[in-house]
């Protein structure tokens, strides 16, 4: 939801494959995102986050935080933003009855592209960077980015590409990083 002012969103995803002769991966991603918009093209930012990802042996990860940024680019049809600001996370790993706090930055680039006219397109990327302040040498990144266009009058083809990546997977299974691909056909009413 946009006005002048403000945007929320709240995005939920979930992956999840149990194929014979394959490793099971299971992720789920609830991201809850309000900005507000100040004068002079500038933004604050508020950010909450709750992850299960398998592959990165997290059965649950946790992540509130706020930062401050600002458009480089904002039209009818491109937006480009950046911002840093500081977040805290709780991480209980599937592996381990234990759990680790972990101070970090972040460093957040959104990228967006859309057009009204038939056929209609929208494009996204978000990429963010959490450079641990706590716990030394170690980064994580996150690759959210989609691409949906119009086929005929209100039904769509998707395509979404993810990636996770943690510098310092804690998990017996080592795994520092989970990506993919999914795309999808919809109807909008």
């Amino acid at each position: 939801m946009r006005s002048r002012t403000r945007l929320a969103s709240i995005d939920l995803s979930s992956v999840f494959s149990t194929q014979d002769n394959a490793k099971e991966t299971e992720r789920h991603s609830l991201r809850l995102r309000y900005v507000r918009f100040l004068q002079n093209r500038r933004l604050v930012r508020g950010l909450g986050e709750f992850q299960h990802n398998l592959e990165l042996g997290l059965d649950l990860r946790s992540l509130a935080g706020v930062g401050y940024g600002g458009f480089l680019v904002d039209t009818n049809r491109t937006s480009l933003a950046v911002g840093a600001g500081f977040g805290l996370s709780q991480e209980i790993l599937v592996d381990s009855e234990s759990g680790r706090t972990s101070l970090e930055g972040i460093l957040a680039l959104d990228y967006s592209f859309f057009t009204y006219d038939t056929p209609k397109t929208d494009v996204s990327v978000s990429f963010i960077v959490f450079p641990s302040l706590s716990e030394s040498g170690r980064v994580r990144l996150e690759l959210d980015s989609s691409l949906r266009r119009e086929i005929v009058k209100d039904f769509y083809w998707s395509l979404s590409v993810y990636d996770s990546y943690d510098s310092d997977s804690s998990t017996a299974s080592g795994e520092k990083n989970d990506w993919g691909a999914a795309t999808s056909f919809g109807w909008t009413f």
